[in-house]
């Protein structure tokens, strides 16, 4: 068995996405003596690795400690890897990475543990690590200790998760949550947000456009997606470059984005500070110069724009020009557009822009990939892009979901999912909605009162007119259901799903 990261490792985060498409690069042992025979390897899985740690090699090693840290064909044994990591000059990453499985572990002592490395990684993923501890349940919920965490990330020398915590600021300011900051930190955080809300479309419809048959398309929502600073999809991207396949980018371009992708997980970025130790000092160089492009690239224009994007728009920016493109239809026009605001200090109009692209952005453009698919009569995959683009607010999804049910275009006609969905879509077409509750029992009306109150208080930053009388009704329900409470209301936030979308 070679010496590599264990699977078991890839379950430790939510994000390990990057590590799973982009795997580290397995250490070669080719050339070594086959010390072990196959039946001492078949018995003891870690040989190999412990061959190499036993001749110094420190990735090994770290291998090794990690296995028994997780309990990977190994007994779990916190001394035992302790014992290895101390040996080691670890990288920042290595000891966030660390931090990371104690965290995920059920030893005894893991939060003192987690909080030791993450210290001695004096880093941007030691910080970024607790402020998720804290804005979770592995620490928290406590959300001023994860914005203190989030600001030390803004701080830290390096850039490594600068725009996730931009981001993640962004996304309490639009929960309501209240942090002081500059009209222009409020501006760049909602910012961050409103374009990783955009750089979702990517991820979710990238899987559903994929084909063998033509890369570049495969592509374009990866690129679409990696443009805003979506981790995963740049480092795709990147990946896509270096193999040619991404061919309007060069082999350097792609590299770098290749790397900030990946250095923005918690478990990547180990992986990534191993293959950089592999780089000639010149290639490394290279890196360097590559990320500086991407980073001046993001200053001057909100994203990690391609050169061929259209959307790059050279300085000066024709604003009239833009701000005709940028209407209801076109969110990434938008976008782009609220940072041509934000740059020249126009920061309540930056923001404003930044909050309804938000809002609106990605629904907008689910919908439209389900019109696409409507007009194709490809029902299936319309109403599974308008499940999705419901979810983040589209109207006119929820009332084409009313269309697909009413007609039977995928299944049966639903005169109850017709219901559910008009509700949702807040129609006011009184005469349908009339027709369609006398085909059903009133215990059915009442589910879908119900339930459809419930998903506009779970989503409600897509539909706040709607989730003030959906939490009455709630409350009302809950009120009734409980004997002797009389008309205790609910606390709102025990309806609310976490925060974070990762």
């Amino acid at each position: 068995m070679p010496c590599r990261l264990f699977a078991l490792l890839l379950t430790l985060s939510v994000a390990t996405a990057v590590a799973q498409t982009l795997p580290p690069r397995p250490l070669d042992l080719s050339g070594l003596k086959q010390t072990p025979n196959a039946d001492a390897q078949n018995s003891d899985p870690l040989a190999a690795c412990r061959v190499e740690a036993e001749k110094g090699n420190a990735d090994a090693s770290f291998q090794l400690g990690m296995a028994y840290l997780i309990g990977e064909n190994a007994p779990q044994d916190a001394v035992a890897a302790e014992g290895y990591f101390k040996k080691l000059p670890l990288e920042s990453a290595q000891m966030c990475m660390i931090a990371e499985a104690y965290m995920e572990t059920a030893l005894p002592g893991r939060l003192g543990a987690a909080a030791r490395w993450v210290e001695a990684a004096h880093a941007g993923c030691a910080d970024w690590a607790q402020a998720v501890w804290y804005g979770g349940n592995q620490r928290g919920p406590d959300t001023a200790r994860e914005i203190e965490f989030l600001r030390r990330v803004l701080n830290a020398k390096d850039d490594d998760y600068r725009l996730l915590a931009q981001a993640q600021l962004g996304q309490l300011l639009l929960d309501g949550t209240a942090i002081t900051a500059t009209p222009a930190e409020r501006a760049a955080w909602i910012g961050a947000a409103a374009r990783m809300r955009l750089g979702m479309a990517g991820m979710l419809l990238a899987p559903r456009t994929t084909t063998s048959d033509d890369p570049e398309r495969a592509f374009t929502w990866i690129r679409r997606s990696a443009r805003y600073g979506t981790p995963v999809a740049m480092a795709q991207l990147g990946q896509a470059a270096m193999a040619r396949t991404a061919s309007d980018l060069s082999y350097l371009e792609g590299m770098a984005l290749y790397a900030m992708g990946m250095r923005q997980n918690l478990l990547s970025s180990a992986a990534l500070a191993a293959q950089i130790k592999q780089l000639e000092p010149a290639q490394i160089e290279e890196l360097h110069n590559g990320i500086a492009y991407w980073t001046r690239t993001a200053h001057e224009t909100g994203g990690y724009y391609a050169k061929n994007d259209l959307l790059r728009l050279p300085a000066p920016v024709d604003e009239k020009a833009l701000a005709a493109q940028a209407t209801d239809a076109d969110p990434d026009a938008e976008v782009r557009l609220a940072y041509v605001f934000e740059s020249r200090g126009d920061f309540e109009k930056a923001e404003a822009l930044y909050h309804t692209v938000w809002r609106n952005g990605l629904g907008r453009i689910l919908f439209a990939q389900a019109e696409e698919a409507a007009k194709a009569k490809q029902w299936t995959s319309a109403r599974d892009f308008d499940l999705l683009a419901a979810d983040f607010g589209s109207r006119e999804a929820c009332l084409a979901l009313a269309s697909i049910e009413a007609q039977g275009l995928v299944e049966k006609k639903n005169p109850l999912g017709e219901y559910l969905w008009l509700l949702r879509a807040g129609s006011t077409d009184t005469q349908r909605i009339n027709a369609v509750k006398r085909r059903l029992a009133a215990s059915e009306v009442d589910s879908a009162r119900r339930s459809t109150a419930a998903w506009f208080v779970t989503n409600k930053a897509f539909w706040p007119e709607e989730t003030a009388r959906a939490q009455k009704l709630l409350d009302k329900q809950l009120s009734i259901q409980i004997p002797g409470r009389g008309l205790t209301p609910v606390p709102q936030k025990s309806w609310n799903l976490p925060r974070r979308m990762q």
